[in-house]
């Protein structure tokens, strides 16, 4: 494990205002109150909107409260996750609000709605888009009644979810609207967008979080021998360490082999039983371990003491979850470190190169909400009646010996060609399961991996993992539109990880199908024919994808793409942002890496099959022709209107 950069972090504090909280909102405590917090009142009372971009512990919630209060009660307050909601009800009635939450698992809102006039309602996005599409009485009290609405944490949507957000601000434009969120990238973006859909001003107020200083040092994985040696070397430290593992299977295998050196460690995950995982936890809190292998159970909530290091195996998703885990370290205000080892395809692109880490995860970049005014999804909700929030998969994923044991629900026909083909592997419930066959009645059948097959189950646990092939085709004869694709799977192969060298094995093959309606655009060329070219194109693709995620903050996963020996095709499905995206920057940031194929590689693609060889004059040139396309897909999309 070979460090190739290093970067100080001088962490940050929020900025005192020198007036008390409790002067902003009387119901809040006599507390100095922080910069922004006082800036966010303001613009409410010269009548903007407000985009609030604040790091953890940087007083959000107070913020938005205050905002409420000048703006004037009742205000309604819009959470991602039931778990948020939980949190944030507590919170506000400790501050003397009267809160009434408005969702599935709270009987008797609907009274305490037609009975008075609460001060604050709770609810998520899924049920405001319910009864906006119904006209329910929810719907009524937010359009009659509230004064102002709270969209918090804001980078978690997707690209789907983020523009029926949109659609919704679009319905309410007449609304006074709060946004806020810890880690959102290219905040000026948000607001343009929100501004064109509801014609007012909006500000964007920039806050400090809390953070200890610290030192990340960017490695190249080299040999998993010399990773153990080095988290030996860790496990022996005066400082304690916390190792986040990809995956289960990772952190066991880690696990085994520090333990069998007799050293003070221990792994963490859910798979565990209660029991088992208290006991790290108060071992390692007392210091009888000195570090602790997990894959996401110790990201936050969970007391475990002074640590000052934090190993990251592969970079998170999401921006929010690469700072809780950085919050465990250095919880004392003390210098903590944070070691960033390149273990896939994503970690590697972004570790290549300092700055754009420091774009990416420092600045929040990777988490710009996608949100476009010209999207088709950010209409009202109640303009295309066949649109729900969360979609309307109706394929099951279950135990293949008893149905009623549900795995996934909610899955669509697209979701079982590309992500639950026959052969495909998954965890569920701190277990790896795999898809034993074709979907019979909508349903998917699956078995825990051992019990399925015992060799499979092995080359799993050594990090082996599985990734179906499939093939794009656009129905239409355009190369670039908004129109069918029909997605199909041929099989499912088992790669190797990259230390080992073995060719990827085909573990099931047959045929799914499916028809959807995406963003599209086609490349032809004769000329993929050659693996040479198939190698570039792939490459161009890789490298196009990983870079739009750092240039827009856009998640991977939406984007789909086929290389053929005739055609490339990239879709997006749903069809959200694809032809408002900066593709054209998002080229010229591929462009500038040099990884190897197989460390640049999707986690879902097969590629490469054999050793690959790249020509860099081929991928400057693909990338050129598909960002021609992309752009003549934008002026077709507006032509269109």
């Amino acid at each position: 494990m070979r460090v190739v950069w290093s970067l100080v972090h001088d962490g940050e504090r929020p900025e005192p205002a020198g007036v008390r909280l409790s002067s902003l909102c009387p119901r809040l405590p006599g507390v100095e109150a922080y910069k922004h917090q006082v800036d966010v009142v303001r613009a409410v009372e010269d009548g903007d909107d407000v985009l609030l971009v604040a790091g953890p512990g940087a007083g959000k919630t107070e913020a938005a409260l205050a905002a409420a209060w000048e703006a004037g009660l009742p205000a309604v307050f819009v959470y991602p996750t039931k778990a948020l909601t939980r949190d944030q009800e507590e919170r506000m009635r400790g501050y003397g609000f009267d809160v009434v939450v408005a969702d599935g698992d709270h009987p008797g809102w609907r009274e305490r709605l037609r009975s008075g006039d609460p001060e604050v309602v709770l609810t998520n996005p899924h049920a405001l888009w319910y009864h906006a599409r119904r006209d329910g009485l929810l719907w009524e009290f937010v359009v009659r009644r509230a004064t102002m609405i709270v969209w918090d944490e804001i980078q978690y949507y997707d690209p789907r979810r983020a523009n029926l957000v949109l659609g919704l601000i679009r319905a309410l434009r007449d609304k006074r609207h709060l946004l806020m969120s810890g880690t959102i990238g290219s905040p000026e973006v948000v607001a343009a967008e929100v501004w064109k859909v509801t014609g007012r001003s909006i500000r964007v107020v920039h806050g400090r979080g809390r953070l200890a200083p610290r030192t990340f040092f960017a490695c190249r994985l080299g040999d998993w021998k010399a990773l153990v040696s080095r988290l030996a070397a860790f496990a022996t430290d005066v400082r304690k360490t916390i190792v986040y593992a990809r995956s289960r299977a990772m952190a066991e295998w880690i696990a085994r082999a520090l333990e069998g050196d007799g050293l003070p460690v221990a792994v963490h995950h859910g798979a565990m039983s209660r029991g088992e995982r208290r006991w790290v936890e108060r071992a390692f809190k007392e210091g009888d371990l000195r570090l602790v292998v997990t894959v996401r159970t110790l990201e936050a909530g969970i007391d475990v003491g002074s640590v000052g290091r934090v190993v990251h195996l592969g970079l998170p998703e999401r921006v929010a979850d690469f700072w809780q885990r950085e919050g465990r370290a250095g919880r004392r205000g003390e210098p903590a470190e944070s070691y960033l080892v390149a273990v896939d395809g994503w970690s590697s692109f972004v570790l290549e190169r300092r700055e754009r880490f420091e774009r990416a995860y420092l600045r929040g970049e990777l988490e710009s909400a996608p949100m476009r005014a010209a999207s088709p999804l950010s209409r009202q909700p109640w303009v295309n009646p066949a649109r729900e929030f969360y979609g309307r998969g109706r394929y099951r994923v279950v135990h293949r010996r008893d149905r009623r044991r549900v795995l996934r629900s909610g899955v669509s026909r697209f979701d079982v060609v590309r992500y639950y083909a026959p052969g495909k592997t998954f965890e569920h419930g701190g277990r790896v399961w795999v898809v034993t066959g074709r979907p019979v009645d909508r349903y998917v059948p699956a078995l825990p991996v051992e019990e399925y097959d015992s060799r499979l189950a092995w080359r799993v646990r050594k990090r082996w993992w599985t990734a179906p092939a499939t093939r794009a085709v656009p129905e239409g004869g355009g190369d670039a539109g908004l129109g069918a694709v029909r997605v199909t799977w041929g099989r499912t192969l088992l790669i190797p990880p990259p230390d080992l060298e073995y060719r990827p094995r085909v573990i099931a093959r047959g045929r799914l199908r499916c028809r959807i309606k995406a963003f599209y655009v086609r490349l032809r060329d004769d000329r993929l024919g050659s693996p040479k070219h198939r190698d570039a194109a792939e490459y161009a693709v890789h490298a196009l994808t990983h870079a739009i995620r750092i240039v827009e903050g856009y998640p991977t996963g939406y984007l789909g793409h086929f290389v053929g020996e005739r055609e490339i095709v990239l879709y997006e499905w749903p069809a959200a942002v694809l032809p408002y995206l900066d593709w054209e920057r998002a080229a010229r940031e591929a462009l500038r890496t040099s990884l190897s194929p197989e460390d640049l590689r999707l986690p879902a693609c097969p590629w490469p099959l054999e050793e690959p060889h790249v020509r860099c004059s081929l991928v400057r040139r693909y990338l050129r022709r598909l960002v021609g396309l992309l752009d003549s897909l934008r002026n077709r999309v507006s032509e269109d209107g």
